[in-house]
């Protein structure tokens, strides 16, 4: 009869898959969402779209309002503190999860299998 495994342990498909998952989600992370912001400026002139960057998923983390077309304000970055909690939360769900679905579903095969 095999040892049982130490608690903590784990396959190397599950290591594999949690390789994946992980890639999956900085993939997420990094890829930039184009929009636009409308803003007045200065006030009580006409309406201006700015391009505006923003990196996170699910949740936005971090935002790059690019103002080069105007020498009235410097570009603006902003963090989002909640944004970012938020996303390292949903990441260590999704990596728990899915390691956790890759050793039961190797575990019920081997009970299944038999000694």
């Amino acid at each position: 009869m095999a040892p049982r495994r130490a608690r903590f342990q784990i396959h190397l498909s599950t290591a594999i898959l949690l390789m994946f998952v992980a890639g999956a989600l900085i993939w997420a992370q990094t890829t930039p969402k184009l929009t636009s912001q409308k803003r007045t400026d200065p006030p009580g002139w006409s309406v201006v779209e700015y391009p505006r960057t923003e990196y996170g998923w699910p949740a936005v983390a971090y935002i790059y309002i690019d103002y080069s077309s105007t020498k009235i304000q410097p570009n603006q970055r902003e963090w989002n503190y909640g944004g970012v909690q938020f996303d390292i939360v949903m990441a260590m769900i999704y990596l728990s999860g899915a390691g956790c679905l890759c050793e039961w579903l190797i575990r019920r095969r081997a009970a299944r299998k038999g000694p």
